[in-house]
């Protein structure tokens, strides 16, 4: 995937790179740099793109899920 085909699919996906940067566990730069090629695009990301274009809210209940349990863990 290119800078190009990520942009799409991100705008596809999310309203801005900073719910996409939230969404997907990263840097709202981070985003940037692989919007403008200057970072290559991990494998991980393009995974969970893949995911996210066949089964969304699947996709979001984990995250959300995930999320939960990591602030029940850092309120031991």
């Amino acid at each position: 995937m290119d800078a190009e085909e990520f942009k799409a699919r991100r705008e596809k996906l999310f309203p801005n790179q900073r719910i996409a940067a939230r969404a997907l566990g990263v840097t709202q730069g981070a985003i940037c740099h692989w919007e403008t090629g200057r970072r290559a695009i991990p494998g991980t990301v393009r995974l969970l793109l893949d995911s996210l274009e066949k089964d969304p809210e699947a996709v979001r209940a984990i995250i959300n899920q995930c999320q939960t349990l990591m602030g029940k863990r850092k309120g031991k």
